[in-house]
């Protein structure tokens, strides 16, 4: 292919379909002689015989001014080729060539709505040619184009103008078919698609066909029959879902549960024209996307492209919105007279809030536009979570009714500010709508919801004591409930599953923590969760999520994850919210660089920092966009024997801890900011210099390093579940953990005990001990920039940070007990003091695009296996 023209263009106009207006008898000589020097390359010769025939070329003059339009645009003559394109179009308006003329032309030229109107014109005649290049050429420019519908509105319409039914919600479940054969229930099995790969933000989509291709083959591998997304993705994803599915079974098959997005309003009016007007047009816009029936123009933060591929035969249902924040519900119902009501088309509200009839209508406006314009439909429903549930919970008391408690019983207020909202304030309740008769597809209920967050299901005495298919489970008995208060109505829980990370953001009493899993917990955890769900009678469960996203942020970290807009260039293994994937994102192009599982032979070429002899022989550090990595060489490694400390300089000279700890009576030319104290296999720890820990001045900012020499280092703690109320008076007690501790273990994934949070392991035979601290363990809040938490006069929104030039180290063997210095790295007076012209010292290189690599985690394969046997009610088995 040259110069962008598709393949029939390079061979010839007309290569491999017919010509509209093909020459006649008497032209052929000089017609044919033209594309022979055409298809040669000689495109002057052809341009110049053609532009002589014209006047007698009679019948077949389309034919010559459509290829002299190709000779010309091959000869770089765009304006003189549109011309040739346009007199072509005029003879014969539908003839194929002509129409990809005008539009590469035209998009040549800039004249994106030309080019935007033929290639419309050519989809809707011509649907096989492939022009997806210049149109997505053309789309991507912004404010050059507006969206354009491709006429394929009646498509799909039934005999005598019945709707079709993709789907429909009936009874507890979905139930799907072929074709026209009988409806069959089906329980979802879901995945999540986020789609922001490392470094790019989350409207920055993958544009690659073959790259959803794989994915989902791999959910429909692993048992997955659906795919939600919560925006509309670019077209590729779409005519992957489209070749996926028209080429496997029906067993195979993913159907699809479409989202649309949408921010807050503005001072929470969702009735202001413009927040209103664009929620319905971008609901329109989905729409029309997923029936392959629109060209849309390049937005900022949106997906852009031509949508020519029609999925609607496998929509399973439309999900509305975003997880509503309460304090924005709570304002819009307050501004407005209740009760309110909406009686639309599609969907009824007799009685309920404010924000409950403007769901109504939204939902309403959705199956309008999906039934009139296509005459087809599937169910509808929008976002919700408990904190918006229409259950109460006792335990759950808001923060003015906590305030006036605590007043009564004589109990302190936090020193700090709560980050959460009122979690049982406000509700929105689908029970409370209805569908009309028009709405044979339905609605259904979708909420987010995991096991251990709001605090409700963690305290609740009813959901304590339930016990699901597998034993004991808080999240059994909120789901149970909750299915109740919707007998007789789908309940998706749209987003459910547990998190890779090291760090942990929330407690929950069977484990399931909001982080500190390794893959094998996510798969065994994640299996749980879905097989509560089927128990608990819900439609089905959509595990949360497919792919590991480095931009995300969670509320425990997120103040030490600055600047912001770098976050998607590094992998913080305390943030819950970037390890949710079934399919990991680690950094390294090629693998990880370098595997803890005590071989040692990727440090082959890393050099020491420093070398020394006696009990420490050597220190080395390398770095990835997760880890900084460290290998401590010992003479003789036994723990009964000798133990160790390695001190870490992570601001320079004037911050930080001078004294090492344990009373070594050995003093640093640098403060330290950390101590690792490596006792052993199962005391092993990261500590913080007491004036630097977050735990122990998290009120009390700024944060930063203050230079001492009082050899304080303390377990780095963190509050998962703050110190709740309930409505009764009970008082649940805070929850914290430590950070400190480091996971012994192996990354070897061939290994038995593989444990892919392993942070360290050693080598007895040849001596060495090696292990890996993720950058936000220690204060570093950007590696990629090498920013590190040094807080000035207290900011608006997160951390201040300074930029390091580097790490130094300080290494100190000691006798078990007595705490003697049996060596050090590097060499001490005899007052102590290590010497400050030897202090090994590393540095790394900022980066603006991380390395990556992908694999499917341990949880995919368990989950392989869970996954097959939950099915609903009557469902055949896959």
């Amino acid at each position: 292919m040259m110069c962008a023209l598709p393949a029939a263009a390079v061979a010839g106009p007309w290569a491999g379909r017919e010509a509209a207006s093909p020459p006649s008898p008497a032209d052929e000589t000089v017609y044919d002689r033209a594309l022979a020097l055409y298809r040669d390359g000689k495109f002057q010769e052809a341009a110049g015989l053609l532009e002589g025939a014209l006047p007698t070329a009679g019948g077949g003059r389309a034919g010559h001014l459509s290829l002299l339009g190709w000779s010309r645009f091959r000869l770089k003559k765009h304006e003189q080729a549109l011309s040739a394109f346009r007199e072509a179009l005029a003879l014969s308006p539908q003839d194929a060539d002509a129409l990809e003329g005008v539009a590469r032309s035209a998009a040549r030229l800039g004249r994106d709505a030309e080019a935007l109107d033929a290639l419309v014109t050519l989809s809707r005649l011509h649907p096989d040619i492939e022009i997806s290049d210049v149109a997505d050429q053309v789309l991507a420019r912004p404010d050059a184009a507006a969206d354009h519908r491709l006429g394929r509105e009646s498509a799909r319409r039934g005999a005598a103008g019945a709707t079709l039914l993709t789907s429909r919600a009936r009874g507890d479940y979905f139930e799907v078919r072929d074709a026209a054969g009988p409806w069959r229930p089906l329980f979802i099995k879901g995945i999540n698609l986020g789609a922001a790969l490392p470094g790019k933000h989350p409207s920055e989509f993958p544009r690659d066909q073959a790259l959803y291709a794989d994915w989902l083959s791999k959910m429909a591998a692993m048992g997955a029959n659906a795919v939600r997304l919560y925006t509309l993705l670019p077209p590729e994803f779409y005519r992957a879902l489209a070749q996926h599915n028209a080429t496997h079974r029906s067993d195979r098959r993913i159907w699809l549960l479409q989202g649309v997005w949408t921010e807050l309003p503005e001072q929470d009016d969702y009735d202001a024209p413009a927040f209103r007007q664009e929620f319905l047009a971008e609901i329109e816009r989905v729409v029309d996307a997923v029936h392959g029936n629109i060209a849309v123009a390049h937005r900022r933060g949106h997906a852009h492209g031509f949508y020519d591929a029609d999925v609607s035969p496998w929509i399973l249902g439309w999900i509305l919105g975003r997880e509503w924040e309460p304090y924005s519900v709570e304002a819009y119902d307050a501004a407005r007279r209740q009760p309110a009501a909406y009686r639309g088309s599609y969907v009824i509200l007799e009685e309920g809030t404010p924000t409950e009839a403007w769901i109504a209508s939204v939902m309403d406006h959705a199956m309008r536009h999906e039934t009139g314009t296509y005459g087809t439909q599937a169910p509808v429903s929008f976002t919700s979570w408990p904190t918006l549930d229409p259950l109460r919970h006792p335990t759950e008391a808001t923060r003015r009714e906590e305030v006036a408690i605590l007043e009564r019983l004589g109990l302190p207020q936090e020193p700090g500010t709560a980050l959460e909202y009122d979690n049982d304030g406000v509700s929105i309740d689908l029970a409370r709508m209805s569908p009309t008769r028009l709405a044979g597809a339905g609605l259904f209920a979708s909420y987010h919801a995991y096991p251990y967050y709001p605090d409700f299901m963690n305290v609740d005495p009813g959901y304590l004591g339930a016990a699901g298919p597998g034993g004991p489970s808080s999240y059994f008995g909120y789901l149970r409930q909750l299915k109740a208060h919707h007998r007789g109505v789908p309940l998706l829980i749209a987003e459910l599953g547990v998190p890779t990370s090291r760090g942990i953001a929330h407690h929950q009493p069977q484990g399931w923590h909001h982080g500190g899993h390794n893959e094998k917990e996510q798969g065994e955890i994640n299996a749980r969760l879905m097989e509560d769900v089927h128990a608990a009678g819900c439609a089905g469960g959509v595990l949360f999520a497919w792919l590991d996203e480095w931009f995300k942020k969670n509320w425990l970290v997120i103040a030490f994850e600055v600047p912001w807009e770098n976050n998607k260039n590094w992998l913080n293994i305390l943030d819950p919210e970037q390890n949710y994937g079934l399919m990991a994102c680690k950094p390294g192009k090629d693998g990880w660089r370098v595997v803890i599982d005590g071989k040692g032979d990727d440090w082959a070429a890393i050099p020491p920092l420093a070398a020394g002899e006696g009990p420490i022989r050597g220190l080395r550090a390398a770095s990835d966009e997760a880890y900084l990595y460290l290998r401590l060489d010992v003479d003789r490694l036994d723990y009964d024997a000798a133990r160790y400390v390695i001190g870490i300089d992570t601001l320079g000279a004037r911050q930080g801890d001078r004294r090492m700890p344990r009373g070594l009576g050995l003093t640093t030319p640098t403060g330290m900011e950390f101590v690792l104290e490596i006792d052993g296999p199962e005391g092993s720890r990261l500590l913080a210099d007491t004036h630097y820990d977050l735990h122990l001045n998290r009120f009390q900012r700024p944060w930063r390093s203050v230079h001492n020499d009082d050899g304080l280092f303390t377990e780095m703690l963190a509050e998962t579940n703050r110190r709740r109320v309930g409505r009764d008076g009970t008082v649940y007690p805070a929850i914290t953990y430590s950070r400190s501790p480091l996971r012994y273990g192996t990354m070897d994934p061939a290994s038995g005990g593989y444990d892919d949070l392993a942070e360290w392991n050693d080598n007895a035979q040849e001596g060495f001990i090696e292990l890996r601290l993720g950058w936000n363990v220690l204060n570093v809040t950007d590696p990629s920039t090498r920013q590190v938490l040094d807080d000035p006069v207290p900011p608006r929104g997160g951390a201040g940070h300074t930029t390091t030039d580097g790490f130094r180290f300080y290494a100190a063997a000691h006798r078990p007990g007595s705490h003697e210095v049996l060596g050090t790295l590097p060499a001490v007076d005899g007052a102590g003091r290590f010497d400050a012209r030897a202090v090994p010292f590393y540095t790394w290189q900022p980066w603006e695009e991380p390395a990556y690599h992908t694999y499917l985690k341990k949880s995919y394969f368990i989950l392989k296996e869970r996954l097959a046997g939950l099915r609903a009610p009557g469902e055949a088995r896959r």
